[in-house]
């Protein structure tokens, strides 16, 4: 299952933040910081009103989770 995400960066502060605003509208803010062994990667974006927030953050993980994967398979980690 998959699907296609739009939309706008508005701000980017290199290394520390990147803010965007997707095709509904909805804004998202997502921070990098330094942590042991690698970087944690923040992400706080508006919910949306179709789906409970829980199911939209399991989504959410399911995407970062698998953004690790293949981050680690062609050394982008």
């Amino acid at each position: 299952m998959g699907f296609d995400l739009k939309g706008t960066v508005e701000i980017v502060t290199p290394p520390h933040r990147l803010t965007y605003r997707i095709g509904d509208g909805r804004a998202a803010d997502v921070t990098f910081t330094e942590a042991s062994g690698g970087v944690d990667v923040e992400v706080q974006l508006e919910a949306e009103q179709m789906h409970t927030r829980e199911l939209q953050a399991r989504g959410w993980q399911a995407i970062v989770d698998r953004f690790t994967v293949v981050a680690a398979e062609h050394d982008l980690a």
